[in-house]
């Protein structure tokens, strides 16, 4: 048996579990270890809350399988899945999974944007620079969703193909392809078509138009930034900040912000960014309900 990630974590907690200090959380991948932790934190008297890495989400459940028999009253134990595309209907109810697509649109949404606005632009609901920070947020996300809306729809579909025209080696891409969509202060825009998708994607069953067209009825009903791949969310969050705080700091004053700040944020590398993101998103209330579950 190679020494997967699944491995590893399962020998980590064989070698911890009987150590009353220690709370386990079973995570997906490297942002989940960030994002758990810490909005766990302060909940279990002390206790030292450890993630550990599972190589996806498969890894996860394989996991849930191999230690749910292996608990004791006094363990806190916590497994922790994407939701995806994917139909989790059959998923333990032990297991956390996301009330929208993944870990990364628990932190790249309006809410953490508030917050974001309200702890280091330090502005107020009152304040110009803060509603118009906020239409300028909505502008280009809604711009931003809708652009990408066709690509988001051909990943949903090619999730949920009936099972004679799966691909089940077919990875969906961590960032947006080059060149699918464009970005000005006024608007985004899409620069690509359904054909131009599957051109990038040349091993994935094809899809009609019709097909993705049902998909994206089906999201719809579901606000978007629930919904959209997760990945590709950073993407136009790294631009409305990056472009604030450049305006902040323009010499004669900005189109938005007025006044000047110190910090900056890392809009080309999407973990770093994630890493600054974070600790500036609220847990929803499922999440919370789950960690309180888990400590009985």
């Amino acid at each position: 048996m190679k020494r997967s990630a699944t491995v590893i974590a399962y020998q980590k907690f064989q070698l911890l579990k009987n150590k009353s200090e220690y709370a386990f959380f079973f995570v997906e991948g490297e942002d989940d270890l960030l994002y758990y932790p810490l909005k766990a934190r302060g909940k279990y008297d002390g206790k030292q809350v450890t993630a550990l890495h599972c190589g996806g989400k498969k890894g996860v459940l394989e996991i849930h399988e191999m230690t749910k028999n292996d608990l004791c009253e006094q363990r806190i134990v916590g497994y922790f899945i994407d939701r995806d595309f994917d139909d989790n209907s059959n998923v333990c109810s032990t297991v956390y999974v996301t009330p929208g697509y993944a870990v990364e649109n628990l932190v790249y949404n309006t809410t953490t944007y508030v917050n974001y606005l309200h702890e280091r632009f330090r502005l107020n609901s009152v304040d110009a620079e803060y509603s118009m920070a906020m239409s300028f947020y909505q502008k280009l996300t809604s711009d931003f969703y809708q652009s990408l809306s066709t690509y988001n729809a051909w990943m949903y579909t090619q999730r949920n193909l009936c099972d004679d025209r799966k691909n089940k080696r077919l990875s969906f891409p961590k960032k947006i392809p080059d060149g699918f969509i464009n970005y000005s202060y006024e608007q985004i825009t899409a620069c690509h078509t359904l054909e131009d998708i599957k051109s990038i994607h040349e091993s994935a069953p094809d899809v009609t138009e019709e097909e993705v067209s049902d998909s994206l009825s089906t999201l719809s009903l579901e606000a978007f930034e629930n919904v959209f791949r997760g990945k590709f969310h950073w993407s136009i969050f790294a631009y409305v900040l990056s472009y604030l705080i450049e305006d902040a700091n323009k010499k004669d004053g900005g189109i938005i912000m007025k006044n000047k700040v110190k910090f900056t944020v890392s809009k080309k590398d999407s973990r770093k960014f994630f890493e600054e993101l974070h600790p500036f998103s609220t847990a929803p209330d499922c999440l919370n309900t789950y960690f309180d579950k888990i400590v009985a």
